[in-house]
């Protein structure tokens, strides 16, 4: 937990949580239904595969925000923010690509009825029980796994507190063999910057965890609207960005150039308030 959540009350960090969502374009869950598909996924290396497949189409829609994702063996689950047109552009050249690995093992598998459906998501809580009701899927599908514990999908990662003792490599670092072997493909010339790799298995790059930076614009957000009825920390008078100046880098940790970037003060200023040691 980073010094900004230790130290604000609950009431600032709400607040916060609105901000984000709010700044935020539209939510959705996009999902397929598991009652018109048989099983689309029997082993290991099915699971892995379209584990992978959805962190490289991923590469492919920088604009398509995967906020979490669960694989069921016959049915899907997206937590996104995005345009709807560009979720449903990602999902077919999923499901193309997918259909390319059953042909290419041999195997006939209908998609016909492999289609996503999107339940748009206008409201916080909403967005909240969305997230949850998703990596709560392997839970009541494999009793023998927690939200945290299930491998199909992002729960594994999204709130396990332990996500970063998982070890991981960036996939550029990766030998092209092994690149190719991951994505089942000679083509591994896509743009991977961000993409990791975690036991052979990709992140989606475009996988949302909240930034140190956003997590502070966003708490003092939430400081100046509930004590100045300010939305925007930059439209503080003079007196008050100092006031909430102080108030960043005494209780929120915050850095010189944080201080500066969100108030939009001189960063003299801001280093007279708290010169470096």
């Amino acid at each position: 937990m980073s010094t900004i959540s230790k130290t604000m009350a609950f009431s600032t960090k709400e607040r916060g949580c609105e901000i984000r969502f709010s700044s935020k374009g539209k939510f959705y869950h996009m999902y397929t239904d598991g009652n018109s598909n048989h099983i689309l996924f029997c082993s290991n290396e099915d699971f892995i595969y379209i584990m992978n497949l959805i962190g490289i189409c991923s590469c492919h829609f920088k604009s398509v925000h995967i906020y979490t994702f669960a694989i069921m063996n016959n049915h899907l689950h997206f937590i996104l923010e995005c345009d709807q047109d560009n979720a449903e552009e990602m999902f077919a050249m999923l499901r193309s690509c997918l259909q390319r690995y059953y042909i290419r093992n041999g195997r006939c598998v209908n998609l016909s009825n492999f289609k996503c459906e999107f339940v748009h998501i206008d409201n916080l809580n909403t967005l909240r029980n969305e997230i949850a009701y998703v990596n709560r899927n392997g839970y009541v599908v494999r009793p023998d796994c927690t939200p945290f514990s299930y491998p199909w999908g992002a729960g594994i990662l999204f709130f396990n507190p332990l996500s970063g003792l998982i070890p991981s490599s960036r996939f550029n670092e990766l030998s092209t063999h092994a690149k190719r072997k991951i994505c089942h493909s000679h083509n591994v010339s896509f743009d991977s910057d961000n993409l990791r790799v975690y036991d052979g298995i990709i992140l989606p790059s475009s996988f949302c965890k909240i930034s140190e930076a956003e997590e502070m614009y966003a708490a003092v957000s939430a400081l100046t609207y509930k004590q100045y009825n300010i939305k925007h920390p930059q439209l503080l008078p003079a007196k008050e960005k100092i006031e909430v100046a102080k108030r960043m880098h005494y209780e929120f940790n915050a850095s010189n150039r944080q201080i500066k970037s969100i108030l939009r003060l001189e960063i003299s200023i801001v280093d007279e308030l708290f010169p470096k040691q």
